[in-house]
């Protein structure tokens, strides 16, 4: 009976997917022969009536989906499991109403970019969180780092890691589930009939931790790096507001009153994993006794060079104008589990924020905007990016645990609005600075705005919150 339903249902609404019905028994799609690794995939969805292809003979297993389509597949799969039927209808544009859905119930958090082909990594970290976490209940034991392409601090792991475990995506035969290639409709005929009907799904075995190489993705470079061979040593690599680009700063002296500083725009290199740069600059700055920077002097502004991972996973240096670069070993810098905010920081400054905005009352839209730069601001100032990230998901259980129904329940009313209001007010400033003016936050959220930080300790506080449910941060 729960596989009818899937089948009807969801045969109405993959429209992304279909065109042309064909049955199981007269399966002649001609670029679906029995030795492609998805032909037992796409005959199961063809069968309960997942998927057709786009003409009788051609189920074009190449093609790719967009973001749209995938948000309404995850949306709808969502209602129906957790409502019994899929009232979703198209909107204006059509997928509008699926994104409103998606986003109320925390499937996404921004926007993407609707109508563009979707990579594997943001198709899998979407259908990850459109199902309830007892309908993807873990079969396989997938350490976290054990996938050879996806990293632990890759920005999708949790996501691709829960499929994993799962048993909805497994990659290739040495595990690579290539992240950031676009995804086909081939894939999406398995992994829609492994989310669906959970006997489909597969066990397997990560690959040996010694055995992984792991890739290098631009996200891999983001954080705080430090040397221990050269204590007074720092390295900041933070995304830019400038798309494709990041902020690279280097803080390194051997006394508390003046250092050198470099300051570096970078861009990745897909093709060696380089992050490089040019027109690096590089200034003697002098502090006065409270460490305010008094003067900057700038030795030049024509640096040539990059960071690159080595063999040990420690980053390197590089530099054309800085000789003693190359003798830079970076460690990550992770702060200890005591830097994490407390379950009594969190309760006051993040959850019992955003649950006293009280919407639908007067003035609720002004309280909104006040919490979001409020919350933001205070994980800016723990630094939270950089905290021990099972201390922290700790910490917000924690809090959360603690909270009365009724304050869970107050909280909840009002999360997905705040998140809602800070998407569209870092994607469009001009348009939402007046709601933050009128709140009284005005200049406090344009100091957040102008600090990429910010935004990453943010997301590290509101997407752990969103998954503290699961342990390992699925």
């Amino acid at each position: 009976m729960k596989k009818s339903i899937f089948t009807v249902f969801l045969a109405l609404l993959l429209c992304a997917l279909t065109a042309v019905s064909v049955s199981a028994a007269e399966l002649t799609f001609e670029d679906v022969t029995e030795d492609k690794w998805y032909y037992a995939d796409v005959l199961t969805a063809v069968e309960a009536g997942l998927v057709n292809g786009r003409s009788e003979t051609a189920f074009c297993p190449e093609e790719n989906l967009t973001a749209a389509e995938a948000v309404k597949l995850a949306a709808c799969m969502r209602q129906l499991v957790t409502e019994g039927k899929v009232t979703l209808e198209n909107g204006d544009p059509w997928y509008q109403t699926y994104a409103d859905y998606a986003r109320e119930n925390g499937i996404i958090d921004e926007d993407p970019v609707w109508n563009e082909p979707m990579t594997r990594a943001d198709y899998m970290g979407i259908f990850a969180r459109a199902l309830p976490d007892e309908n993807l209940a873990p079969i396989n034991e997938i350490p976290e780092g054990s996938l050879p392409d996806v990293p632990a601090d890759h920005f999708h792991a949790a996501g691709i890691y829960k499929l994993a475990r799962a048993g909805v995506v497994q990659g290739d035969n040495d595990r690579n589930v290539k992240p950031d290639s676009l995804v086909r409709r081939c894939e999406v005929a398995a992994i829609l009939t492994r989310m669906v009907f959970p006997e489909t799904r597969i066990t397997f075995e990560a690959p040996a931790q010694q055995q992984v190489q792991k890739e290098i993705y631009p996200n891999s470079y983001v954080g705080l790096w430090s040397d221990p061979q050269f204590g007074r040593a720092t390295v900041k690599i933070l995304p830019s507001a400038e798309e494709g680009k990041y902020e690279i700063t280097i803080v390194w002296g051997d006394s508390a009153s003046s250092s050198g500083e470099w300051n570096m725009k970078a861009a990745f290199d897909p093709g060696t994993g380089k992050m490089a740069y040019e027109n690096g600059t590089m200034a003697l700055v002098t502090y006065d006794e409270t460490g305010k920077a008094v003067s900057s002097e700038e030795r030049w502004n024509d640096a040539a060079g990059y960071f690159l991972f080595d063999a040990d996973g420690k980053l390197t240096w590089d530099d054309s104008r800085e000789e003693r670069s190359r003798e830079f070993s970076l460690e990550r810098v992770v702060l200890p589990a005591s830097s994490a905010p407390t379950a009594e920081e969190l309760t006051e400054s993040f959850f019992g924020v955003i649950g006293s905005i009280a919407p639908g009352t007067a003035g609720s839209s002004l309280r909104q905007a006040k919490a979001a730069a409020d919350v933001m601001d205070f994980a800016a100032k723990r630094q939270i990016w950089t905290v021990d990230n099972e201390a922290l998901r700790a910490n917000i259980l924690a809090a959360w645990e603690a909270m009365s129904k009724d304050e869970q329940s107050a909280f909840d009313e009002s999360f997905i609005p705040v998140l809602s209001l800070m998407r569209d007010a870092l994607a469009d400033w001009e348009t939402n600075k007046p709601l933050f003016e009128d709140a009284g936050v005005l200049e406090l959220m344009e100091a957040l705005r102008a600090d990429p930080s910010a935004k990453l300790s943010w997301d590290a506080l509101t997407g752990n919150t969103l998954t503290m449910g699961n342990s390992t941060g699925e």
